[in-house]
């Protein structure tokens, strides 16, 4: 049981990261940033 949850966590763990990295590329995309739980755009 524990090694199904640890195969869980991995997997989570790579999405979130997948996540991370797909959120920066479209901040570049449309040139903003998130900060504070605020969106900043480039003028």
């Amino acid at each position: 049981m524990t090694s199904n949850i640890d195969n869980l966590l991995g997997k989570i763990r790579s999405l979130e990261q997948e996540l991370i990295e797909e959120i920066q590329i479209q901040q570049q995309a449309f040139s903003y940033e998130i900060q504070q739980r605020r969106i900043f755009f480039e003028k």
